[in-house]
This record gives C-alpha cells, structure tokens and sequence, in this order.
C-alpha cells in the first residue's frame, strides 16, 4: 500500500485528465455525470470540463464515521506532522477500516426532477463519480438508487480504488488496488 500524493490541484486536475481519457476511450461523452459528494462532487466537475455537453448533478452519501471525524478538529493538528507520518496514518487507518467494514450509508439523492427525468431514458448514458472506492459500499448504494431512475446504462468512475475486492469495482479508474490519494480536500492535505 502506498499514498500518492495528489494535494496540489494541478496534480488532481491531471488525475482527472486521465480519467477523462479513459471515460472517453470507452464510452465517449456520458450525458449525465453524477458525483458522489463531497469528493466525487470535484471529480464530477473536472471531468465536466472535458464533457461540456453533458449535465452535471450530485448526491450525498455518508459513512457514519465520516461526521465524527470532521468534528474531531483533527485536521489542525494533521498539518503539524512529517508526510511521512500521515503517510502511515493513512496506512493503517485503510488497513483499519478494511477489517472493520461497515456497510451502512445514508444516501441522499438530491437529482433534481428535470436529470431524473433524462436519466429515466433508456438512451440515455450516465456516469457516477467518486474521488476513491475502498469499501465499495457508497458506491454500490448510489449505483443502485441511480440504476432503479436509469433506462439507459450506469458506468462508475473513481481516481483510486484502494482495496482488492470492493463490493463494486469501479468501470474506470486511475489508480487500481492498494493506492490511497491525498487529495485537495484531504484532511492531511498541506495548504
């Protein structure tokens, strides 16, 4: 397992410039991209710069954990430690996390009428985003809230799928198995 650092929004915006390509290659411009909040949400409107022509929309899903982590006030004390420190933080916290999987998500989807309308055409092509897949569990809940609207095909994307058998594998992806990205909105991100 490694961390790929990805903290500088030049370094993200690459990611998503070799995602796009991928997207592309495979399925061309999708008309809807969904991104999963709050990272999926960014991805969705980078890769948005490559499609313009397709609509973008997001929902919410949250592990219970998530809320409790943001209000710890963790983050100020994660930007005084050596790289190399967070960097086995987030080691062992995806090793955690890995044996202690929990496949309960709230799903919110906030679609407005008009995209439930288009996604429910059975032309028509839909793409959901997420920053990283580790579990798979967010993913598959919003897959599947997203598959019941769709008529037409649901792809998924991800820059990161960080374990070796999620419950959903990503249809593209940048990196594959055991890479875990600091992103721009990382709590260990340097700012």
């Amino acid at each position: 397992m490694r961390v790929f650092d990805a903290s500088s929004e030049s370094v993200f915006e690459s990611l998503c410039d070799d995602l796009a390509v991928k997207v592309r290659e495979v399925m061309g411009a999708p008309d809807i991209i969904i991104g999963i909040r709050t990272g999926g949400e960014r991805v969705a409107l980078s890769l948005a710069r490559h499609f313009p022509q397709s609509r973008c929309c997001f929902v919410t899903a949250r592990r219970p954990s998530t809320k409790g982590k943001e209000k710890s006030g963790v983050r100020r004390i994660l930007r005084y430690l050596p790289v190399r420190l967070l960097d086995l933080m987030r080691i062992m916290e995806a090793r955690f996390l890995s044996r202690h999987i929990n496949p309960h998500r709230e799903v919110i989807a906030d679609i407005s009428p008009e995209i439930i309308g288009a996604i429910s055409h059975g032309d028509t092509s839909v793409l959901i985003v997420d920053d990283a897949v580790d579990s798979g569990y967010t993913l598959k809940a919003v897959t599947g809230k997203v598959t019941g609207l769709a008529g037409g095909r649901v792809s998924t994307a991800a820059i990161t799928s960080t374990t070796c058998e999620p419950v959903i594998v990503p249809d593209f992806v940048v990196f594959n198995d055991k890479v875990l990205v600091r992103f721009p909105w990382s709590m260990d991100a340097r700012q």
